[in-house]
């Protein structure tokens, strides 16, 4: 994935704007979450209610996904479609993603096989399952996981980016203001060969999760890892954090994919600011937990060989992982923020989660 350049950001603005449409649908979200599902939109959120429908969208950042694989299952099913049927019917009237990718795009668009219908489409969905989707493309399995299945199975694209924008989510948990973000590489690791989400070991567990923490542990952790502190100490940087911890389901480090959760470990500093770090993990083999609370799991995963725990407190989470090796664990990222506002762990329907092979 790359960043596209800040000089193209005004032609996804002018595709936005060219796409939007003040019409609201039942599957906009009410938010006070009171109102019923209708259609045409609860009152809250029909032109004229409170807070009512979003007069527009601003373009903050975009994010290009490059992956040949993936492309090439799409450039083969399109040949497929073409060489079964030769041509389609011209949708009538046009889309509204049709006339503004035509002229002027051609710097950030690839150009379309209009004989079949080929278009450009919106589709909202949430941070997490946004990046997912950029890592291993879509799947029918989670095909209306988001807001049903109206028109059966499939998955569901929209012409207007006000209609996208009714399932789209902003990262669960509450608002958090960046203030910093510093990336850890040791002198040895070339930048090329950082760590990244194309090169995480599906087979292996391999996840990025979050640590929360204080000032001084997040910058011993970034001068030796997990391991001691200081040179030549006995006691560990990690058996001090995994001492250090409520022990909720046994001797270990913590991690966790929702934000929040790990916010809830980082101290706030006299300025406002919490530490939590994104690590790159090697979960291995996984132990599997649904109990409220388990002191003995990590023991119980040892015993059956596993490398890790991942804790689903009664089914609904949010889920931790307990990992037991310090050098399972690469601190990547040190990030820097202030919350704003309540900022809870999420619930079962809400909470991200990561697709994981539990054996």
């Amino acid at each position: 994935m790359v960043y596209v350049a800040q000089k193209n950001l005004a032609k996804f603005q002018e595709l936005m704007d060219t796409t939007y449409r003040p019409i609201p649908t039942q599957d906009r979200p009410c938010p006070t979450g009171m109102c019923a599902k209708v259609r045409g939109g609860c009152p809250c959120v029909r032109l004229g209610g409170s807070p009512g429908l979003p007069s527009g969208y601003k373009v903050k950042r975009v994010i290009r996904i490059e992956d040949s694989g993936m492309f090439e299952r799409y450039a083969q099913r399109l040949g497929k479609i073409k060489r079964s049927r030769g041509f389609a019917q011209a949708l009538a009237p046009s889309l509204f993603t049709q006339e503004p990718t035509r002229e002027g795009f051609a710097d950030v668009l690839a150009p379309l096989d209009s004989s079949l219908n080929e278009a450009y489409l919106w589709h909202g969905t949430t941070v997490r399952r946004g990046l997912a989707i950029a890592q291993d493309d879509f799947s029918l399995q989670f095909a209306g996981s988001g807001a049903g299945s109206m028109y059966g199975e499939g998955l569901y694209f929209a012409e207007s980016c006000t209609k996208a924008d009714e399932y789209s989510q902003a990262e669960p948990g509450g608002p958090s203001e960046l203030g910093n973000v510093m990336k850890l590489l040791e002198d040895e690791v070339d930048a090329e060969e950082a760590a990244g989400i194309e090169n995480m070991d599906v087979a292996l567990n391999e996840l990025l999760l979050w640590h929360g923490t204080d000032a001084e542990s997040a910058t011993a952790i970034a001068e030796s890892g997990f391991q001691s502190a200081k040179a030549g100490t006995v006691k560990h940087m990690f058996q001090r954090i995994s001492q250090g911890h409520r022990r909720r389901f046994g001797e270990g480090a913590y991690f966790a994919e929702d934000l929040a959760k790990s916010i809830g470990y980082a101290p706030e500093s006299s300025t406002g600011v919490r530490y939590v770090l994104l690590c790159r993990t090697v979960c291995g083999h996984i132990w599997y937990t649904e109990k409220s609370s388990d002191s003995d799991a990590d023991q119980d995963a040892k015993r059956s060989l596993k490398h890790s725990v991942l804790a689903n407190p009664d089914g609904k989470g949010p889920r931790e992982y307990v990992l037991f090796e310090d050098t399972q664990i690469y601190p990547e990222y040190i990030v820097q923020l202030s919350v704003n506002g309540d900022f809870t762990a999420t619930e079962e329907e809400d909470a991200p989660t990561n697709q994981i092979i539990v054996q």
